[in-house]
């Protein structure tokens, strides 16, 4: 059974659906894929139709959608939506024990389409399949439509009314967030399963509450795959990539970069890349670090003057990622003496020369049978920032 694992919401930085994969075994026959005889009731809400410019829209069957088909060569994988040549397996590593690697979709530009696609391959044959709908306030295109009825953009509750369907409520966040509704739909050798959960479900409008953002067509013994495994997963740098390595911030920066160091110092850290974002007179650079998480150098005029960690990094600053407003307010009193609430953003302490900032934003969870990170709840800390309190933030790139 899956765990739920809790993540800072900026630490997620592979958005992609995550789906189910299939252990070993020969692919079963299209045939054997059918769902039960009986006929399903037709879905509450027409399905997308047909894009304007006559594109016809992307049917989902039992044995997944065109160019993602169950059971068929990872090789060969077609974005149903773009073609093969936007479809990416990436430098994966499996998960420890169940063989998954998930391929997926490059990142959209602006013009690709509201709907997101993922694979799962076990032993390089596709095993399971998604579709995500992103950003649920867009139009519907391009299309889908499902052979149960119920598709993306269709109340949940058609699914729920599926023969066989079992209905569960999560509620990552306790009361104290948003809820997701899961329906799994059993077929005669797969399984199919919808949900409403949206990465940011409470700035949805209300009449898109509700209604389907994910689908997959799954082999049930695809069960034990599951994104936030994966995400947990990646291997140590290889030859010609960025080495991972252990940083821990405190108000003098890093013990091997404090602040004031020149760039050449800068330049000469383990694993350091230089960032693109470098403006006249501002340098960036950028660190991966163990356990996942993202530090940020700026150096001003050939100095560094700010350091800003995001995700799991250690730190020396009585705050660490994931702890509440109480644990901030606790570690820092002065917060609570100048009688500011702490909401979503950054909030500053300056502690001499020094000028700490405090990210704090919803968490982000993982729902149990659903592979798309879900935020909501009170803010906790996301990151760290510490800068030299002579220095003009707004100079900083």
């Amino acid at each position: 059974m899956r765990t739920r694992t809790w993540v800072p919401a900026g630490a997620a930085l592979l958005l992609v659906v995550g789906v189910l994969a299939t252990r070993g075994g020969t692919a079963a026959a299209r045939d054997d894929l059918l769902p039960p005889v009986a006929d399903p009731p037709a879905s509450t809400e027409p399905s997308p139709g047909p894009l304007d410019g006559g594109d016809e829209a992307v049917v989902v069957e039992a044995n997944g959608v065109p160019g993602m088909r169950l059971g068929t060569d990872g090789q060969e994988l077609q974005d149903p939506f773009e073609g093969p040549e936007r479809f990416s397996s990436g430098l994966v590593v499996e998960p420890p024990g169940n063989g998954c690697s998930p391929a997926y979709r490059e990142q959209p530009g602006s013009s690709s389409p509201t709907w997101d696609t993922t694979a799962w391959l076990v032993d390089g044959l596709v095993s399971a399949v998604v579709l995500a709908r992103w950003d649920s306030s867009s139009p519907l295109r391009p299309g889908v439509t499902t052979w149960l009825g119920p598709t993306l953009g269709s109340p949940v509750e058609a699914a729920a009314e599926l023969p066989g369907a079992l209905t569960t409520t999560e509620r990552p966040f306790g009361t104290a967030g948003p809820e997701v509704t899961v329906v799994t739909v059993p077929g005669d050798g797969v399984e199919v399963v919808f949900s409403d959960a949206s990465y940011d479900p409470e700035s949805l409008p209300e009449a898109e509450r509700g209604r389907i953002t994910t689908l997959e067509v799954r082999h049930p013994r695809a069960r034990p795959c599951a994104m936030q495994d994966f995400q947990a997963s990646f291997a140590p740098a290889r030859d010609g990539e960025p080495e991972i390595v252990p940083v821990s911030v405190g108000l003098e920066g890093l013990a091997a970069a404090p602040l004031g160091s020149p760039v050449d110092v800068l330049r000469a850290l383990p694993g350091v890349q230089v960032s693109q974002t470098a403006t006249a007179g501002c340098e960036s650079f950028d660190l991966s670090t163990t356990g996942g998480g993202f530090v940020r150098l700026v150096a001003l005029d050939g100095a560094l003057v700010s350091v800003w960690a995001q995700g799991p990094v250690d730190t020396e600053l009585a705050v660490l990622p994931g702890d509440s407003v109480a644990d901030v307010q606790a570690a820092y009193p002065q917060l609570a003496a100048r009688g500011e609430a702490i909401v979503p953003g950054t909030v500053e302490v300056v502690l001499e020369d020094r000028v700490l900032g405090i990210d704090m934003w919803p968490a982000q969870a993982w729902i149990p049978e659903v592979d798309v990170p879900v935020t909501g709840g009170p803010p906790v800390v996301q990151g760290v920032s510490v800068r030299d309190g002579a220095v003009d933030p707004s100079r900083l790139c």
